[in-house]
């Protein structure tokens, strides 16, 4: 009998290709949780988001990590969003050479403004005036010929509670610490409430489909039409069923965790946002489907994750096994290191292939047990260079050369379409066709 040299390669994260990584951080003094919720930044047809919740983009946040992307010039789309709502965007132009940082800083100052103006070729904004693309903290040559500013001195004072700080060339307003707990600063009034929940009772579920309020932004009237009772008393121009990124009765709930009941209100689910974990509402793609985090994004209680060898699909995710369910279970972490996992059923059945839908069963040498995994498309008798790069039914193995070898249990029934059922060397118990 001819013996096995099988090596398997099993990959249990994410894998991209070889190249360079761009880290985004955007700044801005804009007020998280008052007057946006989340940052998206996208790159081709990638996309990252991050929730604005409890951290300090005054100083700069970590929006979003691009891997495996080719050296030369690249263009980013950075959107400030509240809700479904883009409040400000902003494209980006960056030189990308190996590992590469940018900051992106957006200002209060350009909200309403449209670029370009009269040069055609600046076509972001920053400071309250366009300026090119590639206007960031790390090509500072790229945004002004002279400075708006040189020091906090050189910025026109706003309301007492807010700090003025000169970086990039331009002014920002700190108002930090210039209100009291249940405020916040508007340089331009001073210190304001910050919104509260309705205290009617919740919409449907959804965010308000509706058009914006008529009214100026403190609408002394409730909005009885839509939430059935008396509105925190700041709309920011929004209608009140969504009220600092959130619908009456329906939270954020930041940090929420995966796979847990109850975490979510109105039927909302617990996802990824950059960093962290967040409430959203659902979509509509069933568990296999393909998705897309940002424009289309999975029914309640699956994620949107990508898989090593295809597009983007929805998947159960999890903080522990346990919360995948009964039967036997492994919380697989994402390649990021991120919090959380992808449910991986343990124990599937090599030939019947019992798994979720679009995954394959494949043996997992590591643990010595079979496991679900996201497949390849590679068939038998292809060349691959996973454990799991092969279609489901076949596995990629070798010794010299590695290609898809069909499937089979050694003491089982003979399944093999051609050749005899090889057992393979290490557990759990398989065997290919050779």
């Amino acid at each position: 009998m001819r013996s096995l040299l099988a090596t398997m390669l099993i990959l249990l994260a994410a894998c991209s290709e070889d190249g360079s990584s761009l880290l985004v951080d955007v700044r801005t003094d804009l007020v998280p949780g008052v007057e946006f919720d989340g940052v998206r930044v996208t790159l081709g047809d990638d996309t990252r988001e991050v929730l604005a919740g409890g951290r300090d983009f005054l100083s700069g946040v970590r929006a979003a990590t691009f891997e495996g992307v080719s050296s030369g010039n690249v263009r980013l789309q950075v959107e400030v969003l509240m809700g479904a709502r883009v409040v400000v965007t902003r494209p980006v132009e960056v030189l990308v050479r190996g590992q590469t940082a940018v900051t992106v800083a957006i200002t209060r100052s350009c909200l309403g403004i449209a670029c370009p103006g009269d040069d055609p070729s600046q076509t972001a904004c920053l400071g309250g005036v366009c300026v090119d693309p590639g206007c960031v903290d790390e090509r500072l040559e790229r945004c002004f010929e002279d400075p708006l500013c040189e020091a906090a001195a050189d910025c026109p004072p706003r309301a007492a509670c807010a700090t003025p700080v000169c970086t990039s060339g331009s002014c920002v307003y700190d108002g930090r610490d210039g209100c009291g707990d249940a405020e916040y600063c508007d340089p331009a009034v001073g210190c304001r409430p910050r919104l509260e929940m309705d205290a009617g009772p919740g919409d449907a579920g959804a965010r308000d489909a509706g058009p914006e309020d008529a009214g100026e932004p403190e609408d002394a009237n409730p909005d009885a039409a839509a939430d059935g009772g008396a509105d925190a008393g700041n709309d920011a121009g929004t209608d009140a069923g969504t009220d600092a990124g959130t619908d009456a009765g329906c939270p954020r709930n930041l940090g929420c965790s995966y796979g847990t009941p109850g975490e979510c209100a109105c039927g909302w689910t617990c996802l990824l946002f950059g960093e962290g974990t967040g409430c959203r509402e659902p979509g509509p793609n069933e568990l296999g489907e393909a998705c897309n985090v940002s424009t289309d994004p999975c029914v309640s209680g699956l994620e949107c994750v990508e898989p090593p060898f295809t597009t983007d699909v929805c998947r159960r995710v999890c903080d522990v096994p346990a919360s995948c369910g009964p039967g036997a279970w492994a919380c697989v972490g994402f390649a990021d290191g991120g919090e959380g996992g992808i449910c991986r059923q343990l124990d599937c059945d090599l030939v019947a292939q019992d798994c979720e839908i679009g995954e394959g069963c494949f043996p997992d040498t590591t643990i010595g047990r079979n496991k679900c995994e996201d497949p390849g498309h590679q068939t038998v008798g292809q060349p691959c260079d996973a454990g799991n790069g092969c279609v489901p039914g076949t596995v990629c193995i070798g010794s010299g050369g590695f290609f898809c070898r069909e499937l089979c249990d050694p003491d089982g029934a003979d399944t093999c379409s051609s050749g005899t059922c090889t057992r393979g060397t290490a557990p759990p118990v398989w065997g290919v066709c050779l």
